[in-house]
């Protein structure tokens, strides 16, 4: 995998002009058999018909992308299949998906691909067809070890398979793999999020993941806890003192934050992330809802499935919404997502750009530095942790520019033509 250093505006080097350009994708799976209260992403229970014509469409859009020039001229170096919980298909509806997915797109032989999945979607046999079709990285939605608070947030398994999930893929040889935890959940208390933390530390995971619990105001919600279904959440202080504690506790055990929430054992950083954020490559959004950034443009899939399977199967690019990045925006996109990975490299934006951003950041960055959650040195700019990894998302909002602190959504932009040759 090549370095971020010598990397211009367009994802080339000076020297690697005629290789491959490197690039990822990420791919949506919006079906959970199991919908949880509290989540807020793009999901719906699995209807036999809508599943198969979601995944129809899926291999359509991804055949009219490497139908494109520039998309046969990349190589995939990262991709990340999410949800929903993609896991929760067919052994032969993933099989038929993943196979198209190499067939149509050209991959690096080292290429990190995650997917998503809970403890009890994920079958040995499944395992074996992912790790054998190119998946080497698994990301367990765990949230905790303690079965009461499983139940109160509606999950439909207990500690013990989230154990023998992480064991299952540990005997297979699978080296990369990470656990979402979740804390301030309803009954959550110091003593039992320590206990969670000391159990996923104990498994060996090199990669731990942990959020805020939010609470929806879903009819199912409130009608569990106006039956007392369901006890409160912890206070907004406590939940603090959570954060604070996972932080300081995984960099005690050999940690380093990744960004906001997730850290992980040296040289495990997730691609998916490292790729876009660090290293300025492009990636493709595949699936309803889904992000990307191809050719200077940002931009969304239709978040409703209907339309954007219509979208697909009148052979056009399922966009929503988007904009183009200029070169101005372009500088200050990369301060944003790369504070959010808690460290840039001065030498890398310097070959990137032509400019060191500690001269045209100077007031920012200062900014920053004056309230502790920041560090510039001779070589990087740091978000200085815990405190600068509580205000993570803040921290990347100083390089906003005025007019998008307020409306940061450039909603109605023109980006039909961008994926034009």
């Amino acid at each position: 995998m090549k370095e971020a250093a010598g990397l211009n505006k367009t994802g080339y080097g000076k020297e690697d002009i005629f290789e491959k350009k490197q690039m990822g994708f990420y791919l949506h799976i919006p079906f959970c058999p199991n919908v949880c209260i509290s989540c807020p992403y793009n999901k719906t229970p699995p209807v036999k018909e809508q599943v198969d014509r979601y995944l129809d469409c899926l291999k359509k859009e991804i055949s009219l992308y490497a139908a494109k020039s520039h998309i046969q001229a990349a190589e995939f170096i990262f991709g990340h299949i999410g949800g929903g919980t993609p896991s929760s298909l067919l052994k032969e509806q993933l099989e038929d998906l993943l196979s198209h997915l190499k067939r149509e797109f050209s991959f690096h032989k080292d290429a990190e691909i995650t997917l998503e999945t809970t403890p009890i979607d994920l079958t040995r046999e499944k395992a074996v067809l992912l790790l054998e079709k190119g998946i080497n990285r698994i990301s367990i939605g765990a949230q905790s070890f303690v079965d009461e608070e499983l139940r109160h947030i509606g999950r439909n398994y207990k500690k013990e398979a989230i154990v023998s999930c992480i064991r299952m893929l540990q005997e297979m040889g699978l080296e990369k793999i990470n656990i979402d935890l979740m804390y301030g959940m309803p009954g959550q208390t110091m003593e039992t999020w320590k206990e969670t933390l000391k159990q996923a530390v104990e498994l060996g995971l090199n990669s731990i993941s942990f959020y805020n619990y939010i609470y929806l105001d879903t009819p199912q919600a409130i009608i569990r806890s106006m039956r007392g279904k369901v006890p409160p959440m912890p206070k907004e202080g406590l939940r603090d003192e959570m954060f604070y504690y996972a932080a300081g506790y995984l960099v005690k055990q050999g940690y380093e934050g990744f960004y906001a929430d997730a850290f992980v054992k040296p040289g495990f950083k997730a691609g998916y992330a490292e790729g876009p954020w660090e290293r300025h490559l492009n990636t493709i959004g595949l699936g309803a809802c889904s992000l990307g950034n191809v050719k200077n443009h940002w931009y969304m899939n239709e978040p409703d499935l209907d339309e954007y399977m219509k979208k697909v199967e009148s052979g056009r690019f399922p966009y929503g919404i988007g904009s183009r990045i200029t070169p101005h925006d372009d500088l200050r996109r990369t301060m944003i997502l790369g504070t959010k990975l808690c460290s840039i490299k001065r030498k890398d934006y310097l070959e990137c750009y032509g400019v060191d951003f500690a001269d045209l950041f100077k007031e920012e960055i200062h900014y920053l530095e004056d309230r502790g959650l920041a560090v510039l040195t001779d070589t990087t700019l740091e978000v200085t942790g815990p405190k600068g990894w509580f205000y993570l998302d803040n921290i990347g909002k100083v390089f906003f520019e005025e007019k998008y602190k307020r409306y940061p959504q450039p909603l109605g932009a023109n980006i039909s033509r961008f994926m034009e040759e």
